[in-house]
């Protein structure tokens, strides 16, 4: 079952170097808590360091021993830039069964390994053509120790959102 995002494609690929401001700063909060020896916690995203990359953030608590996922929280900016709310959702009823074994099977080593994994690719839809991104994953530890999914996706303007209903800023 595709559920509402059937009419969304995104193409990426696993890169190891990312361009997007944002992305690249969220990157570097996640590994500087890993060179003092930890994982950001849930309790550690809302930050003065990460108040522009929040609207772009995407948080997942495992299910099902990491089998599937809940969306916990889905920034505001996707939210209005793709038309849908996934807060509350399991990544089950989004995406086809491939992928949710795809992505878990990365998010699962990426929170044995602790380690990040970058894509960069472009998203299309009816309402959105060719809007290129650049995603983070990162792991983290939610509020009781156990390992969470955050994941920044920045497009192109993300850097110009100013938080109110999807609105970009002028140049």
């Amino acid at each position: 079952m595709l559920g509402q995002h059937d009419l969304i494609v995104m193409d990426t690929v696993e890169t190891k170097t990312l361009s997007h401001p944002l992305a690249v700063g969220l990157l570097n909060h996640w590994q500087e808590a890993l060179s003092q020896g930890r994982l950001l916690r849930r309790e550690d995203i809302p930050c003065r360091a990460l108040a522009r990359q929040l609207p772009f953030l995407l948080l997942y608590q495992p299910l099902e021993n990491g089998a599937d996922w809940l969306y916990r929280v889905a920034g505001t900016a996707l939210r209005a830039r793709f038309g849908v709310d996934l807060t509350g959702r399991r990544l089950s009823d989004v995406v086809i069964p491939e992928q949710v074994r795809d992505r878990s099977a990365i998010w699962n080593g990426l929170l044995r390994e602790r380690r990040f994994h970058l894509r960069k690719g472009r998203v299309d839809s009816a309402e959105h053509e060719h809007i290129e991104i650049e995603i983070v994953h990162l792991p983290i530890e939610g509020s009781r120790g156990e390992g969470w999914i955050l994941v920044g996706l920045f497009f192109d303007g993300s850097e110009m959102y100013d938080g109110r209903q999807g609105a970009l800023r002028a140049k």
